[in-house]
C-alpha cells in the first residue's frame, strides 16, 4: 500500500487555508503607506481622488490621493501623481504603466493613450438628464504627462470666451512642440481661438501614432 505524499498534503492543505482566508476577507488588492508599508485590502469604491477600502483592522477606510503612495487592483499599479497647475486637489490616483487601455472607476470613465514620451488622460464623469441635450451631462477632464515635466492638468474650456483656450494651448504646447507640425497648428489655434475638445484629441492621435478607442 503505497504512503501519501505528505509534502504535497501540506501544499494542497496551506493553498485551501491561504484561499479560505482571501474569502473570507474578500481581499483583491493593496495600497502603499507613505511609509513603504504594503497594506492589502478590499476595494469597495475606487475614484480619481480618493479610494474606500476594507482592512483586517477597519471595515471601511477612505484613504485620499495626498496620503498614501498608490494601490493596485485589478492587476493595474495605480500612483499618486502630483499635478502641477491644479486648480483644487494637487493630487490624483492615475495608472502607472503607460498603457493604452480604458478603466472604470466607480467614477468617472478613464482612457489613456501612451506614445512618442508622453502618456495623455481623459476622465468622463456622466451626471443627470440634461434639459439642453436631452440626454445625460458628462464632465470631461484631460491630463497630460511626460517624464521631464511630470503631470499637467489641461484647463476646461469656457463657452464663451477665449483665455481658457490660451490656457489649453499653452499647456499643449509644452508637451506637443518637439513636433513641428502641431506646434504650428497650435499657434494657429492660439492666434484665432479655435482649439476644442475634438481638436484635443487629433493633435494627441496625430502626436503619438494612435487612435482613442471609444
Amino acid at each position: 500500500m503505497p504512503y501519501p505524499n505528505t509534502n504535497l498534503m501540506k501544499f494542497y492543505f496551506l493553498c485551501l487555508m491561504l484561499f479560505g482566508c482571501c474569502t473570507l476577507f474578500g481581499q483583491d488588492g493593496y495600497y502603499f503607506k507613505t511609509v513603504g508599508d504594503t497594506v492589502y485590502c478590499q476595494f469597495k469604491k475606487v475614484f480619481p481622488g480618493f479610494i474606500k477600502v476594507k482592512t483586517k483592522e477597519q471595515k471601511n477606510l477612505w484613504l485620499t490621493a495626498d496620503e498614501i503612495k498608490g494601490f493596485t487592483k485589478d492587476g493595474i499599479p495605480f500612483v499618486s501623481k502630483k499635478i502641477l497647475n491644479p486648480k483644487k486637489d494637487p493630487y490624483i490616483f492615475l495608472p502607472n504603466d503607460k498603457m493604452d487601455r480604458q478603466y472604470k472607476f466607480s467614477d468617472p470613465n478613464l482612457a489613456m493613450i501612451s506614445g512618442n514620451g508622453i502618456t495623455f488622460y481623459e476622465l468622463v464623469e456622466f451626471g443627470g438628464v440634461s434639459a439642453h441635450t436631452y440626454g445625460r451631462s458628462s464632465t470631461i477632464s484631460l491630463y497630460i504627462e511626460n517624464d521631464s515635466l511630470g503631470l499637467s492638468k489641461v484647463p476646461q474650456m469656457k463657452l464663451i470666451g477665449g483665455a481658457d483656450q490660451m490656457e489649453v494651448t499653452n499647456v499643449l504646447h509644452n508637451y506637443l512642440k518637439s513636433n513641428k507640425a502641431i506646434e504650428k497648428k497650435l499657434n494657429s489655434m492660439k492666434n484665432w481661438n479655435t482649439i476644442n475638445y475634438k481638436e484635443i484629441r487629433k493633435l494627441i492621435e496625430e502626436f503619438t501614432g494612435k487612435e482613442f478607442v471609444d
